[in-house]
C-alpha cells in the first residue's frame, strides 16, 4: 500500500509545476525502490462456539399424586372331586353304591392275606403261588330292579385291578369259608352277602380296589376301596315280602293254593300237597352224615307231585327248576339240606301221564318260617315264565 501513495504523490507535484508553459524538461527517471514489507500472520487461537442456549419453558410444579395399586383379588383354583366309584375315588368299605340295572352292593369287610383262613376252609385249597396271596372280600349285593328274580350269576361281574394295571377275576382261590352264592334269584327288595377272593401279585396288593358292574358286557365300572373305611356306613337297601311294581309281586302274593296242579311248561304239571316248616329233625335223623342247618335256619320240607302230561317219554326232571322264597326276596339254599327222606327223584324216565312225588327241602331263616313261603317252578330249560305255588 505504502509504494501506491508515493507514486501518487509524484504525479501531482509534477502537475502543479508545468502549468501552461510548454517546457521541455529533462526527464528525470525515479527509482522507487519497491519494499516488500513482510507480512506478519497474528496467529488467532479458534474461537470455541458456546453451544446455543434452550430456553426452557417455566416449569409448573404439580402436587404429587399417590397412585394407588389395583387391588387383586387372587382366586384359588377350582379342585374337583373325582366322582365316588371311580379308580381315584373308590366307594369307601360299608358305604353301598348303585351298579345300575337295579343293583347296589357294599363291601363289608377285607383280608388282605387270606391264605391262612383259606386253607382252613377246604382240605383241599391249594396255598397260593410264590409272590400271590390271596385276598378276601366280605360283600353284600341287593336287588331293588322291578324285573325279578335275578341273579348276580348272570348280572354282576367282581374284579379288582392294583398298580399293575392287569384286572383280576374272583374265581381263583378255591373253596371259601363263607362263599357268596351268586347262583340264588334274587326278588325285587332282597339281598344276597357273602365273600368272594382274588388271587394276586403280592406287588399289587397294597393298591388293590374291587370293580363291578351289572351286566356282563355294558355294564359301568364302579370302584371300592378295600383300605378305606366309612364313617358312616350306608350298605345297601332292602325291602321285606312282595314289593308292588315287581313282576313277582301279583303271582306271590296269588299263588296256587295247597293241593292245585298247575303246567310249569315243559309238558310239567306240578302240585304241591304240604309242607314241614322245620323238618331239621327228620332230615338229620336220615343220615349220620348231614351237617345241621347253619344258626338261626331250620330245614323246610315241600311235598310235591311232578307229572309228565307232554307227548313224548320225559328221559329225566332234571332241568325242572323248583325253588321257594319268602318275606327276605331271596331264593332259599335248596342244596344245603344233604340227604333228606322222601326225597324227589328227578333222574327218573316218565312216559306221558306218569308221575312221581316226593320230598324238596330248603334252607330257610327261623324267622321266615311261619311267614308267607311260597314255591315257584319253571319246567323248561332257560325259562323266565315261574308258577308260584302256596305251601300251606
Amino acid at each position: 500500500m505504502r509504494k501506491y501513495a508515493v507514486m501518487v504523490a509524484l504525479l501531482l507535484v509534477a502537475s502543479a509545476c508545468s502549468g501552461n508553459v510548454e517546457t521541455t524538461a529533462p526527464v528525470v527517471t525515479t527509482s522507487v525502490a519497491t519494499t516488500t514489507a513482510a507480512v506478519s500472520t497474528t496467529t488467532v487461537a479458534p474461537t470455541t462456539s458456546a453451544a446455543p442456549t434452550t430456553t426452557v419453558a417455566p416449569t409448573t410444579t404439580v402436587a404429587p399424586t399417590t397412585t394407588v395399586a389395583p387391588t387383586t383379588t387372587t382366586v384359588a383354583p377350582t379342585t374337583t372331586t373325582p366322582e365316588a366309584g371311580s379308580r381315584s375315588n373308590p366307594v369307601r368299605l360299608g358305604d353301598g353304591h348303585d351298579l345300575g340295572n337295579g343293583w347296589s352292593l357294599a363291601l363289608t369287610g377285607v383280608r388282605h392275606d387270606a391264605t391262612e383262613e383259606i386253607a382252613a376252609a377246604n382240605m383241599f385249597n391249594d396255598p397260593p403261588e410264590p409272590g400271590r396271596q390271596f385276598v378276601l372280600v366280605d360283600l353284600i349285593v341287593a336287588y331293588n330292579g322291578l324285573e325279578d328274580p335275578r341273579s348276580p350269576f348272570l348280572y354282576v361281574s367282581f374284579d379288582a385291578v392294583g398298580q399293575g394295571n392287569v384286572g383280576y377275576d374272583s374265581f381263583g382261590c378255591g373253596v371259601l369259608p363263607n362263599d357268596l352264592d351268586s347262583s340264588r334269584d334274587v326278588f325285587s327288595g332282597g339281598s344276597l352277602s357273602g365273600q368272594i377272593c382274588f388271587d394276586v401279585d403280592s406287588s399289587d396288593a397294597d393298591s388293590l380296589v374291587l370293580y363291578a358292574s351289572a351286566g356282563l358286557f355294558s355294564g359301568e365300572d364302579i370302584f371300592f376301596s378295600l383300605f378305606e373305611e366309612s364313617e358312616s356306613p350306608t350298605g345297601v337297601s332292602t325291602r321285606i315280602g312282595p314289593v308292588d311294581g315287581a313282576a313277582s309281586s301279583s303271582n306271590r302274593s296269588g299263588p296256587n293254593p295247597t293241593g292245585t296242579s298247575a303246567p310249569i311248561g315243559g309238558g310239567w304239571v306240578l302240585v304241591v300237597n304240604g309242607s314241614n316248616p322245620d323238618g331239621t329233625a327228620e332230615v338229620m335223623a336220615e343220615n349220620q352224615f348231614n351237617d345241621p342247618p347253619p344258626d338261626g335256619h331250620v330245614f323246610f320240607l315241600i311235598e310235591v307231585v311232578l307229572t309228565n302230561e307232554g307227548p313224548e317219554k320225559q328221559d329225566s326232571a332234571f332241568f325242572v327248576d323248583i325253588g321257594a322264597v319268602g318275606d327276605g326276596n331271596v331264593e332259599y339254599d335248596a342244596f344245603g339240606c344233604g340227604v333228606i327222606p322222601n326225597e324227589l327223584d328227578t333222574f327218573t324216565e316218565l312216559f306221558p301221564g306218569g308221575s312221581v312225588s316226593g320230598d324238596v327241602c330248603f334252607v330257610v331263616p327261623e324267622s321266615e318260617a311261619g311267614s308267607d313261603v311260597v314255591v315257584y317252578a319253571s319246567g323248561e330249560v332257560f325259562g323266565d315264565e315261574m308258577v308260584y305255588f302256596a305251601t300251606d
